[in-house]
């Protein structure tokens, strides 16, 4: 990754940032809550998981400014007036894109489940060939709403303090870590 004398986290720094909370986190979670509408056929259980998946962002983000994969790519969110930890409403603000995201998967996994259809799915390869044929598989309003974060994250390249559409309308800043940055290289880890 090459270096910049740029304050501002970089598009690269937040994505590969978003790819270590997707394998960390996101993807384990998501297991689980396949497991449980398949497997254990509890829809109660499959809607935690995907709560807890939900509001790590947020709460992280809130409390330390950080992510997981945000705190290993060195870079945090901050209030962009002063530089501090944004607070709780700010953080559920930059949220907005992933929470219509996780009450639309609320609907749509609510839905398959209630498909009488959905008594056939026995398994990971039933379910994957169950969701195509789905009513929802091809409605235009859940394909938007599952990518907004997408579209929020697009405006990075036309800011120049680098923020994404969230970050403008929550009045926050992704930064990178000075002090994470100083401690790695003072152990020699960059």
């Amino acid at each position: 990754m090459q270096e910049t004398t740029s304050p501002y986290a970089t598009f690269a720094q937040r994505a590969y940032a978003r790819l270590i909370d997707n394998a960390l986190v996101s993807v384990p979670l998501t297991l689980l809550m396949l497991i449980s509408l398949i497997y254990v056929r509890s829809l109660p259980i499959a809607m935690f998981f995907l709560l807890v998946e939900a509001a790590y962002k947020p709460l992280m983000e809130s409390n330390k400014g950080w992510t997981f994969g945000k705190k290993l790519m060195k870079i945090k969110v901050v209030d962009q007036e002063t530089g501090a930890l944004m607070n709780l409403n700010q953080s559920l603000t930059r949220y907005i894109p992933w929470a219509l995201m996780f009450f639309t998967s609320v609907f749509v996994y609510t839905r398959y489940f209630q498909d009488p259809l959905f008594a056939e799915v026995v398994d990971p390869e039933t379910f994957m060939e169950f969701v195509p044929k789905h009513v929802l598989s091809d409605n235009f309003l859940v394909s938007l709403i599952s990518n907004l974060s997408v579209f929020s994250a697009v405006w990075m390249f036309g800011d120049p303090l680098v923020r994404a559409l969230h970050d403008r309308i929550a009045g926050t800043i992704v930064v990178r870590d000075l002090e994470a940055v100083e401690k790695a290289e003072n152990v020699g880890w960059e």
